[in-house]
């Protein structure tokens, strides 16, 4: 018996003369101590950071369209020569909010044509005469910041003797990046990366781990830290 496979060759999708690319700009990347990685704001973060799939529409001067609609691909949506507006509705909420959600552009035949849109990274306000410290103990096999099956500390302030009551603090989360180059050190991308943060005045402290795995042994319980103003 001779057994005869065909394969259904997909069809290339039909050029339609132009293309949108569309642009998403973050200009404030920065790595934990707070410096602006050079390069990050030339990134293209569309569609990484964006959920083209469901939250980009695209107007061919008829009617507001979805982006799958069209052909989209290695970043570019094929179009016919013509105007268009490019909407974005929504950003991931780590973004402060566009200036504009819409981008208008004119297609050009055997050109391609950017729709930027630019935003920055939120940033925490540390309030003037204030830091930030990152308080976390690094066990092997634990993840970040986790230390241990009850585990806590306690923050003491070293010109006054008095212990810091852990609900009174202010804590956020922080946002940062790495930079992600190439072979040659370009830049190609970054990687991102959360760390808990507390907020306190200028001044000294320590830290003293109070509760934790039995199972764990310390050199030192206590960590002394210097608190300096953003």
């Amino acid at each position: 018996m001779v057994l005869l496979i065909l394969k259904k060759r997909r069809k290339k999708p039909q050029d339609l003369g132009a293309n949108i690319k569309p642009v998403f700009r973050v200009t404030n990347y920065k790595d934990f101590e707070g410096r602006h990685i050079e390069g990050s704001e030339n990134l293209n973060m569309f569609p990484i950071e964006i959920n083209w799939k469901e939250k980009v529409y695209v107007n061919d001067g008829k009617d507001w369209h979805q982006i799958i609609d069209f052909s989209f691909n290695n970043g570019l949506l094929n179009v016919a020569p013509g105007n268009y507006s490019v909407y974005i509705d929504q950003i991931p909420d780590v973004y402060e909010p566009l200036a504009s959600q819409q981008v208008d552009v004119t297609a050009e035949k055997d050109k391609t044509v950017e729709a930027v849109f630019e935003t920055k990274q939120k940033e925490e306000v540390i309030p003037a005469g204030h830091g930030e410290v990152n308080i976390r103990l690094q066990i092997d096999e634990y993840d970040n910041d986790y230390m241990g099956p009850g585990g806590s500390y306690i923050i003491k302030d070293k010109k006054t003797e008095m212990y810091l009551k852990k609900i009174t603090l202010k804590t956020y989360t922080k946002l940062y990046e790495s930079a992600i180059k190439n072979g040659e050190g370009k830049l190609t991308g970054v990687s991102f990366h959360r760390a808990n943060m507390t907020i306190l005045p200028v001044g000294e402290y320590t830290a003293e781990i109070t509760t934790f795995d039995d199972s764990l042994t310390f050199e030192s319980k206590v960590i002394h830290f210097k608190v300096e103003e953003k």
